[in-house]
């Protein structure tokens, strides 16, 4: 069966935010969509009323195969099974968007929604097959997204540059104690590492998240601060930061702490302004959403006070978007 697959299949890849790409053999890609129709109903009237909210997520089913049989001559890779297909599956698995390019489209922002995997013995020996559901991600503000992105993938590039010239300059050791945000740190270098990935991880996540983006920012800033105060000190084995060797390392601590504090601005400038309202009948999120011609989705994450946002009482306060996207 391996054998029949080899002229049905074509390269494909799949990379996690910040992570490596995956090539995988691909065999076929379903596309589905929806659209969103939330129903109203009255009182005596049969049927009911559907309100067009918005178009569903789409979502595309792709079956990859990964077996040696079926390498793609451009794929340099290593074995297909099981360490490709170990790593498929790990990259399924990650928090992260994934960035997919498939044979007939490139560059989908998506999500893994689930998956299966099949090993077949007999007709697929030394081999295995996935079908896995990815969900399209919105990402809501192109602009920002790309802008966010631009910026983690800066951060990174500029700590991990920071770090090691700071370790080959003998700038390693343990930092004074310092306060931040309340309790008492003793600062290392590894810092610098740890809150950078935390700053990574809030930049991926939900839009809605701008405020754990801001205090992230905010700490990593401090840190790469603290960090170039330390070195640049009077005091004997705290001044290689003054040196002309140290100047490399000093100037990319100063280019991410510029990057955090935009990044910190960033998700401050994205809040959504907001305005309350009040509704003399009881109303669900959806009918509100299409009334007022806001987001849903948006909605929700700025209502979260209301307990049932299928049945909102009268007179509840319930939260509008002043400037909607």
């Amino acid at each position: 069966m391996a054998d029949e697959w080899q002229t049905q299949t074509e390269l494909a890849n799949v990379q996690p935010d910040g992570e490596d790409f995956v090539n995988f053999n691909v065999v076929s890609r379903t596309k589905k969509g929806g659209n969103r129709l939330p129903e109203r109903t009255r009182a005596y009237r049969d049927g009911s009323k559907s309100d067009h909210t918005g178009n569903m997520a789409d979502t595309f089913d792709v079956q990859a195969i990964f077996h040696e049989s079926v390498r793609d001559p451009e794929d340099p890779g290593g074995p297909m099974w099981p360490d490709r297909c170990d790593a498929f599956e790990a990259a399924l698995k990650s928090r992260r968007v994934l960035t997919l390019n498939l044979p007939w489209e490139r560059n989908i922002r998506c999500r893994a929604v689930d998956w299966e995997r099949t090993a077949v013995p007999i007709d697929l020996r030394d081999g295995e097959m996935f079908h896995v559901t990815f969900r399209y991600d919105n990402e809501d503000a192109l602009g920002q997204s790309v802008a966010t992105v631009s910026v983690r993938a800066a951060i990174r590039q500029k700590v991990q540059e920071a770090v090691f010239d700071l370790e080959r300059e003998g700038m390693s050791t343990p930092l004074i104690p310092a306060t931040f945000d309340g309790p008492t740190l003793d600062e290392t270098i590894d810092d610098i590492h740890r809150f950078a990935k935390d700053l990574d991880d809030a930049l991926g996540a939900p839009e809605d998240a701008g405020s754990d983006v801001e205090n992230k920012a905010k700490r990593l800033s401090a840190a790469c601060k603290r960090v170039r105060e330390t070195f640049t000190s009077r005091t004997p084995g705290r001044d290689k930061g003054n040196d002309p060797s140290g100047e490399r390392s000093q100037r990319k601590l100063r280019e991410a702490e510029e990057l955090a504090n935009h990044a910190a601005a960033g998700a401050v400038a994205s809040r959504p302004r907001k305005e309350r309202k009040r509704y003399d009948t009881q109303r669900d999120i959806y009918s509100i959403a299409a009334e007022e011609n806001q987001n849903p989705e948006r909605l929700i994450a700025i209502n979260k006070q209301i307990e049932d946002l299928m049945a909102i009482p009268p007179r509840t306060i319930v939260f509008i978007e002043v400037d909607p996207l």
